[in-house]
């Protein structure tokens, strides 16, 4: 449903703007037409520019904030040999983690988890990263 909810995002900011800004011009133009009162139409068109302005910075801002964070958590993880894989867009945005397939040294007196390949005591029965189960020992 959601493709790309960031730019969604930037977009409807944009529409947004233009939209207050056009009511404030209108509201403007019929408080100076109607009650002849010039201050209070001018208060209006520049205080509805001002609010058109701040809601749509907001918003768009927070667009770009959405935009970027899958990016962020993939730059972020490069450097724990972990790729971000996102599963599901348009329910929960769910991001599940595969492990690079390489070589590592497992420190002596520790097992690798199967899963995902980080070190764990042997004497663990579930892995510290994953929670995958190690051992079936009741």
């Amino acid at each position: 449903m959601f493709n790309k909810p960031g730019r969604v995002l930037k977009f409807v900011a944009v529409g947004t703007f233009f939209t207050e800004t056009l009511a404030s011009i209108i509201t403007a133009v019929v408080i100076w037409f109607n009650f002849e009162d010039f201050l209070i139409g001018l208060g209006v068109l520049v205080g509805g520019v001002i609010v058109a302005y701040i809601s749509a910075l907001l918003l768009y801002s927070f667009g770009h904030l959405v935009e970027n964070s899958d990016a962020s958590v993939y730059i972020a993880s490069k450097s724990t040999g972990i790729k971000p894989e996102i599963t599901d867009f348009s329910f929960k945005n769910q991001i599940t983690f595969e492990k690079k397939q390489h070589t590592q040294y497992i420190p002596e007196g520790m097992i690798a988890c199967p899963k995902c390949g980080t070190p764990n005591d042997k004497y663990n029965k579930y892995c510290t990263h994953c929670l995958y189960i190690l051992s079936n020992d009741n």
